[in-house]
C-alpha cells in the first residue's frame, strides 16, 4: 500500500465554499473519486486538493452492520461530513442492498430473508448471504439501513450490489417463497387460464409454486431448461428494478422530508460481459451511473468462459463507456475500479508507470464523454496521489470547454440493443450456447479501436427496461453496425428500416432480429433489412473470439468492408506505423472547435508505457469545419507532455495506403480538409485542440 499523504488545510489555497445542495454539486461536478473506507478529515482535504467534487463510494455505513450500528458509525463521521460541506464536497456512504450476516439482522429473520435456489437451499456467498428484495420484510430492512445512515448525516448513498441476486450463479437464486408467490401473480396478470394450461402445462395457478413445478419436471438442477424460464427471467428483472426504485424513492423522500436535504444515489451498474440484464435498466433509477468494474472481461473459448485482463493495447474500457453514455445521455457516467487490492500486474510496475496506468484509465473515460473516479483508496489499495492530482486538476481545468460541451465525431455507429442484452445471460451463462450480443458488441468495438476507425454507440431500448424511442442523432451516422443483435423489438426494426430507406448503410454481423423482445422467434424482417437489400451488408466474423484472439484477419476484414467497399473516410491516422497511438475525435457542441484525444497504447506488462517521440498525425476535418482563424495546440496531464501551439500543414494530394498487418489502421488521406499535425512526445495522453 502506498503511504498516506496528509495535507494541512492551509495548502488548499482557497476559502471554504458555501455548501451547495447535493444534487447541485453532482450537476456541476468536474472530478469524481472513490475513497473507501476509513475516511478522515485529512482525506477530505486531500480530495479537495486533488480537485474532487463527488466521492462515489466512501464512508462505510452499512456493510456488516445492524441499523443501529450503521447510524452510530455514520454519526461518528459527522466532523468529516461537516468539513465536506464546508468545502463543497459530496461524500457518499456505502449501503449494501444484498449482503447480510446473521449477527446483524433481527433474531429469526436471517433464514427467512436470504436467497434460495430452486431446491429451496440457502445460497451462501463466502461467509455471508444475499437477501432477496422480493421479500417485503427484507426490503423494509434495506430501507431502514438507508434511513439510518441518512440520520447519521449521509449526503449520498452508494447501493452496493443493488440488483440483490447474483444472476450469474449456478445454481440460480430467486426461488424463495416470496419469489414463487410473486411469479404466480405475474403469470396470472399476463396470461389467461387457457394459455397457462396449453403453453406451460399448469392446470391451476391458484396453488402453483415454481419450485414444485421444476421438481416435478426433473429440472431443479437445470431450471434454464424449463418452459417457464423465459417468463421467470423477465419477472425477476422487472421486480428487481421496481424494488430498487421503491428503495431509492423511499430514501430520497426520507432525506428530504426529515432532514431537508437532497440525497444523491448511485449503484454498481455496468460490467458489460459478466453482470448483464438488469444493469442497463438501473440507469433510470439512480442520479448518476457507475461503471463499477474490475480489470477483466469474459469471452467464451474452448468450451468455457475465459477471463481477459483489460490492459492496453489489447483491451479498452471505451466500449463500456460509449454504451453507458448512449443508454443514459442525460446523466453523468463514472467508472470506479471495484478492486479491493492492487492487482499483481499493477504492483509489478515501477511507481511512475503505476501513475501512467491511472492516467490511461482517466484518458479513456475523458475521450468517451465519461468520468473516471480517481482511485484515492479502496480498502487495501491506495492510488498514486501525484498522478491523481495531475489528472484531477487537468480534467477540472478543461472540463467546461473541452469536455462537457463536446461529443464524439464519428460517421460509424455501433448498435447496442437492450432487447438482446437482457437475454445475453440466457442461455450463454449456463450452457455456453447461443449468441451473446454484449460480447459481440465489445469485440467489434475493440476491432474498430484497433483500426483507429471512429465510432459512436447507438442504443436501442426495449420498451420495458429502457425506452425504445427513436435514438437521437441516428441519421448522423453514414454506417450502422449491428453486432449479433438477435433480439429486437418491432419498433427497433421500424427505426432501422427507416434509416436504411433514408440512405443509411446497415452492416449486420451474426443473427439479426431473429427474436423479439420476449425471445420469441420472428418470421420475417421489414423490407430493406435483409442481407442483399440495397443498403444492407454482411460481416462474417466472430467478434466475441476477437476479444481473446485479436485475430488480425478479423480486424482487416472489417476495415476492408468499411473503407474499401463502402468508401468510409477514416478521420485520423498515424503516419508512423511503428507508433501505437489510439486517436479519437470529438467536436464542440456549437461546432466551433475540434478535440483530438491521443492515447498512447505502447504498453508492455511489467514495464509500462514507452513514450512516443515526435509523430506525424493526419487528420481529415469535417467538411463544414474551416481552418481560417483557427490555432492548433496541445494540452496534457503528462508531467513532460506537450503544451502550447503545434506545427501543422495542409495536405492537398490524395493518396491511399494499402492495408497490411502492423499499421495503425487503413487510411485514405487527402483533400483540402486534411491536415498533418506534428505531435510532440506523449507519455499517455495528449489533447489536441483546434479552435
Amino acid at each position: 500500500m502506498l503511504p498516506a499523504v496528509l495535507l494541512p488545510f492551509a495548502t488548499l489555497g482557497a476559502q471554504p465554499a458555501e455548501a451547495k445542495p447535493n444534487l447541485d454539486i453532482l450537476r456541476d461536478a468536474r472530478v469524481f473519486a472513490i475513497c473507501q473506507p476509513g475516511n478522515t478529515p485529512d482525506d477530505v482535504r486531500a480530495l479537495r486538493e486533488i480537485g474532487v467534487d463527488v466521492v462515489v463510494r466512501g464512508v462505510h455505513g452499512a456493510w456488516h452492520q445492524s441499523p443501529d450500528g450503521a447510524r452510530a458509525g455514520q454519526q461518528s463521521k459527522l466532523p468529516l461530513m461537516d468539513l465536506s460541506h464546508e468545502l463543497g464536497l459530496c461524500f457518499a456512504t456505502m449501503v449494501t442492498s444484498a449482503a447480510i450476516y446473521p449477527e446483524d439482522v433481527p433474531p429469526g429473520k436471517y433464514e427467512a430473508w436470504v436467497t434460495r435456489d430452486s431446491q429451496n437451499r440457502m445460497l451462501p456467498v463466502g461467509n455471508w448471504h444475499q437477501g432477496c428484495l422480493n421479500n417485503p420484510e427484507y426490503r423494509g430492512y434495506v430501507k431502514t439501513m438507508a434511513r439510518a445512515v441518512i440520520d447519521g448525516g449521509a449526503d449520498g448513498i452508494h447501493y452496493d450490489e443493488s440488483y440483490a441476486k447474483y444472476y450469474w450463479m449456478a445454481p440460480l437464486p430467486g426461488f424463495c417463497d416470496h419469489c414463487c408467490a410473486q411469479f404466480r401473480d405475474y403469470l396470472r396478470g399476463k396470461y389467461d387460464a387457457q394459455t397457462v394450461r396449453v403453453r406451460f402445462g399448469i392446470e391451476d395457478l391458484e396453488g402453483f409454486r415454481y419450485r414444485d413445478y421444476l421438481a416435478a419436471k426433473g429440472l431443479a438442477d437445470k431450471p434454464w431448461e424449463s418452459p417457464l424460464h423465459d417468463e421467470w427471467w423477465l419477472f425477476q428483472l422487472e421486480a428487481t428494478l421496481r424494488y430498487e426504485r421503491e428503495i431509492v424513492e423511499d430514501s430520497k423522500a426520507y432525506a428530504r422530508d426529515k432532514h431537508g436535504r437532497d440525497l444523491v444515489t448511485n449503484a454498481n451498474q455496468y460490467d458489460i460481459t459478466t453482470l448483464c440484464a438488469v444493469l442497463a435498466g438501473e440507469s433510470a433509477v439512480y442520479d448518476h451511473v457507475n461503471v463499477g468494474t474490475g480489470f477483466g472481461i469474459e469471452a467464451r473459448a474452448d468450451g468455457a468462459l475465459r477471463h481477459r485482463t483489460l490492459l492496453p493495447p489489447d483491451a479498452s474500457f471505451v466500449p463500456m463507456y460509449r454504451m453507458a453514455r448512449a443508454a443514459t445521455p442525460d446523466k453523468k457516467i463514472c467508472m470506479f475500479l471495484d478492486i479491493q487490492q492492487a492487482p499483481d500486474f499493477f504492483a509489478a510496475l515501477p511507481a511512475e508507470q503505476q501513475d501512467r496506468l491511472m492516467e490511461w484509465l482517466c484518458a479513456e473515460a475523458y475521450t468517451s464523454g465519461c468520468y473516471h473516479a480517481l482511485h484515492y483508496r479502496f480498502s487495501q489499495w491506495e492510488g498514486a496521489r501525484e498522478a491523481l492530482k495531475r489528472c484531477g486538476q487537468f480534467f477540472g481545468d478543461t472540463h467546461d470547454r473541452y469536455f462537457a460541451k463536446a461529443r464524439v465525431e464519428a460517421r460509424i455507429g455501433v448498435l447496442f440493443a437492450n432487447a438482446s442484452y437482457v437475454w445475453d445471460m440466457y442461455p450463454t451463462r449456463w450452457t455456453l450456447q447461443g449468441p451473446a450480443h454484449c460480447r459481440e458488441y465489445y469485440g467489434l468495438c475493440q476491432a474498430l479501436l484497433d483500426s483507429n476507425l471512429q465510432f459512436g454507440t447507438v442504443l436501442l431500448g426495449d420498451g420495458r427496461f429502457l425506452p425504445e424511442e427513436k435514438p437521437a442523432g441516428l441519421n448522423n451516422f453514414d454506417i450502422l453496425i449491428a453486432p449479433s443483435t438477435y433480439a429486437l423489438t418491432d419498433a427497433n426494426l421500424s427505426v432501422l428500416a427507416g434509416y436504411a430507406m433514408a440512405g443509411g448503410v446497415l452492416v449486420r454481423s451474426g443473427p439479426f432480429g431473429t427474436l423479439d423482445e420476449a425471445r420469441q422467434p420472428r418470421g420475417t424482417l421489414p423490407m430493406g433489412l435483409a442481407v442483399g437489400d440495397p443498403r444492407v451488408y454482411a460481416l462474417r466474423a466472430d467478434y466475441e473470439a476477437y476479444i481473446a484472439t485479436k485475430d488480425p484477419e478479423t480486424r482487416i476484414a472489417l476495415a476492408q468492408l468499411l473503407v474499401g467497399q463502402l468508401g468510409h473516410e477514416p478521420t485520423t491516422a498515424s503516419r508512423d506505423l511503428a507508433v501505437n497511438l489510439q486517436l479519437h475525435l470529438r467536436r464542440a457542441t456549437d461546432r466551433s472547435a475540434l478535440f483530438l484525444d491521443i492515447i498512447n497504447r505502447d504498453y508492455q506488462p511489467g514495464r509500462g508505457f514507452r513514450a512516443t517521440g515526435q509523430t506525424a498525425v493526419d487528420l481529415t476535418l469535417p467538411s463544414d469545419f474551416g481552418l481560417r482563424g483557427k490555432t492548433v495546440r496541445a494540452l496534457s496531464p503528462d508531467p513532460d507532455g506537450p503544451q502550447g501551439e503545434l506545427t501543422w500543414t495542409p495536405l492537398s494530394i490524395a493518396r491511399r495506403t494499402p492495408l497490411r498487418e502492423g499499421m495503425a489502421g487503413p487510411m485514405s488521406i487527402g483533400g483540402r480538409h486534411t491536415i498533418r499535425i506534428i505531435l510532440p512526445k506523449t507519455d499517455v495522453y495528449t489533447l489536441v485542440v483546434i479552435e
